[in-house]
């Protein structure tokens, strides 16, 4: 299970944080696996892999647009000197 860890880096920089958060990530994710194979009568498996890589696209998402929101905020005064 290397997605849970991977979205959790993701997610944040400070390293106390991201064992948290990946161990809830992790147990989310198992747990969603065993109810949905449960249902279904498909294999675990699928699922985990599945959930996970939902957990670290969606963690890679959100470290995009932290990114381009933060890139927005400092060049914005940058810009504004520059023109002055």
């Amino acid at each position: 299970m290397i997605g849970p860890p991977a979205a959790a880096r993701s997610f944040t920089n400070r390293p106390a944080i991201a064992i948290v958060l990946s161990v809830i990530i992790a147990l989310i994710t198992v747990w969603a696996a065993i109810a949905i194979s449960y249902q279904t009568n498909w294999p675990i498996g699928f699922f985990v892999g599945t959930l996970s890589a939902l957990a670290y696209a969606l963690g890679r998402t959100w470290a995009a647009w932290r990114h381009t929101h933060t890139a927005h905020r400092t060049s914005e005064p940058e810009i504004a000197l520059a023109t002055t």
